[in-house]
C-alpha cells in the first residue's frame, strides 16, 4: 500500500504573465488539520487530486475535502 505524503512542497511559477504559487500538502491527517485550512482560506483556487488506484481511499478523500472546505 502506498501511504499518504507526510510533507509538503511549494513551487512558484509564471503562467500567462501571472505569478502562481503551487502547494502540495499531501494526504497526511496532520497536514490536513494544520496547513490545508489556512492555505484554502487564503487561496483563489483549489485543485484536489485523488489517487484512485485504491478505491477504498475515495470515501476518506471526500471526507477530507469536506473538512478542508469548512475552514
Amino acid at each position: 500500500m502506498i501511504s499518504a505524503a507526510q510533507t509538503y512542497s511549494h513551487h512558484n511559477i509564471v503562467f500567462s504573465k501571472k505569478n502562481v504559487s503551487l502547494w502540495d500538502y499531501g494526504g497526511s491527517s496532520d497536514l490536513q488539520l494544520t496547513a490545508w485550512g489556512e492555505a484554502v482560506a487564503q487561496a483563489d483556487g483549489l485543485v484536489w487530486v485523488v489517487d484512485l488506484s485504491n478505491n477504498d481511499l475515495l470515501a476518506a478523500s471526500v471526507e477530507a475535502l469536506d473538512k478542508v472546505m469548512k475552514f
